[in-house]
């Protein structure tokens, strides 16, 4: 966890001590941002993993914040703190692309379970997102081998095909590859993120 980072965006200079001293003793590497701007120019020289930020603020508000970290930094979560919202700030807060919401005035270790969470999650995406890369790297055109005119002319028949939703036969003789080249169409077609 040492070298996990939290970034904690607020105003409030109280706020921000109470968090950064907790993060710490949680053994979070932790910066702060006084306003939305300084955490966005923060970003663009220092990763990190969580971005904790209020609601309102001066200047940027929270939500601004979170819709440019998730357009910029779309693996970096952020969870939005407030005291000010309900139901209908969570729920734009989400779409705009938050981890979670949070309502002040916060429980530490609330705010401790959310970031091991989010974390977890990232992760999870993270290690997601490397499994599809070698999937669709496994069953790329390149992974198909063949030299002559006929293999050259499947390759540019594969190619044509999979920008198209039609329905492709295969058909060959046991141990010629069918799987293969159908797993190849699978993963380089529009429909690869569904099931083969």
């Amino acid at each position: 966890m040492a070298d996990e980072k939290v970034l904690v965006v607020d105003d409030e200079v109280g706020m921000v001590t109470l968090l950064r001293n907790y993060l710490t003793r949680e053994g979070y590497e932790v910066n702060t941002a006084p306003s939305g701007e300084t955490a966005l120019q923060f970003l663009e020289e220092h990763d990190c993993d969580v971005v904790l930020t209020d609601l309102r603020m001066g200047g940027m508000d929270g939500l601004a914040l979170v819709r440019e970290i998730h357009a910029t930094r779309p693996e970096t979560q952020v969870v939005l703190m407030t005291a000010f919202g309900g139901i209908d700030i969570a729920v734009e807060a989400i779409k705009a692309g938050a981890y979670h919401f949070v309502a002040k005035p916060v429980k530490l270790p609330e705010v401790g379970a959310l970031i091991r969470k989010a974390l977890t999650e990232r992760d999870l995406r993270r290690e997601n997102r490397e499994l599809r890369q070698a999937v669709e790297a496994r069953y790329s055109f390149g992974q198909l081998l063949g030299k002559s005119a006929e293999m050259q002319r499947l390759f540019s028949l594969l190619e044509r095909l999979a920008a198209t939703s039609s329905t492709v036969l295969i058909q060959g003789e046991s141990g010629t590859g069918k799987e293969l080249v159908a797993r190849a169409l699978h993963y380089q077609s529009p429909r690869r993120r569904h099931p083969f």
